[in-house]
């Protein structure tokens, strides 16, 4: 969200969403740590990682929508 409010790049922004947030990738394994997700859990996250790569995609390619949810999102 930062780099959208400083209008970096899409293409930069582009690179950090599949950096960060791998097309068709959730969370298969449990990350390392004293207690582990449940699968319930895993799936969630998953979801949750896909719905927010759609929501960039999405502000990307609209900038009307872009501008709009960025007047309106919190800091």
């Amino acid at each position: 969200m930062r780099m959208l409010r400083e209008a970096e790049p899409d293409g930069r922004i582009l690179d950090a969403l599949d950096w960060f947030f791998p097309e068709g990738e959730g969370l298969e394994a449990p990350p390392p740590g004293p207690t582990q997700p449940t699968p319930r859990e895993l799936r969630l996250v998953g979801e949750a990682q896909e719905n927010f790569r759609e929501l960039i995609l999405g502000l990307l390619g609209d900038p009307v929508r872009r501008a709009e949810y960025l007047e309106v999102s919190p800091v």
